[in-house]
């Protein structure tokens, strides 16, 4: 059991080293794309064009509020909330995974029960 912890620690640990980074990535790419005066442009021509449907159609809907793309607002204002959320959900996800792969391939520590090798029956 050691052993196979041992591994799964190994592994995790790159794991989580791999995706740090790739949030920081993540973050300075949506700063850049979504932070530029045409994107804020489109948002906001999305969001009148939005407006205007609200009260059409079957559903009623509400317009959205914010001023800028709410990925920008998220990985701006809120980083530090999806940077813990990310390694906490991975995490998570990564030790049930390596606890399911441990159960399909690790040992058995059942004993079969008496007489399933047929050694104690009678008259053979």
């Amino acid at each position: 059991m050691k052993r196979g912890l041992v591994i799964a620690a190994l592994v995790y640990l790159p794991a989580l080293a791999a995706l740090v980074p790739a949030m920081f990535s993540l973050r300075r790419h949506v700063l850049v794309t979504l932070g530029q005066p045409d994107e804020i442009r489109q948002w906001e021509a999305w969001r009148a064009a939005a407006a205007e449907q609200a009260t059409e159609g079957p559903v009623s809907r509400r317009p959205p509020s914010s001023a800028e793309p709410p990925a920008l607002v998220l990985m701006r204002d809120h980083f530090g909330n999806v940077l813990t959320a990310a390694v906490v959900f991975g995490s998570l996800l990564y030790w049930m995974l390596a606890l399911a792969i441990r159960g399909v391939i690790g040992p058995s520590n059942r004993r079969p029960p008496p007489g399933a090798n047929g050694a104690d029956r009678a008259g053979c």
